[in-house]
């Protein structure tokens, strides 16, 4: 007669079932760490799509900054009073265009007031007789997801005052 095997620890019977227990918890937390895996793969994808897209309508909104700044006659004073202390001349440029990344932007320059020149053309130009006209752009950059920029610049231009 064969007598049964001796086990350290304890009975063959209840050893059977527990290597299949530990193989099944350790492929579900195998699972659930892929699985969380994927979606913080797809997650960064996108955020990192978004950061692009922020990029691009960043570049089409410095892009119309530098339309603004290029165009001839885009700071040209429209003067409607002889009184350069009022805001009442305005001068407004405006262009919608498609930059080379694909993104659109659209820019605006205002005029906004008259300041005596500052300190540091003061040398050169006389109050007396010159003007600083201070103007205001103002550039929209809009990537093709709908991200967008807005970005303002101030400038000021010395002018010969009007009689």
């Amino acid at each position: 007669m064969n007598s049964p095997r001796a086990y350290p620890g304890g009975c063959a019977s209840r050893q059977r079932g527990a290597a299949l227990v530990i193989a099944l918890v350790v492929l579900l937390i195998l699972t659930i760490v892929g699985v969380t895996a994927l979606v913080s793969t797809a997650l960064e994808g996108m955020m990192a799509g978004n950061i692009q897209e922020q990029n691009r309508a960043l570049q089409a909104a410095e892009t119309g900054i530098d339309a603004a700044f290029t165009t001839p006659d885009a700071f040209k004073i429209t003067q409607t009073q002889t009184d350069q202390s009022t805001t009442a001349s305005k001068a407004n440029a405006s262009a919608f265009k498609t930059s080379a990344n694909g993104a659109s932007y659209t820019y605006t320059n205002t005029f906004t007031t008259y300041t005596k020149p500052p300190r540091s053309q003061s040398a050169q130009y006389s109050a007396t007789r010159f003007s600083a006209a201070h103007f205001q752009t103002v550039s929209v950059g809009t990537a093709n997801i709908g991200a967008s920029v807005t970005l303002t610049q101030g400038l000021f231009q010395i002018t010969p005052k009007v009689e």
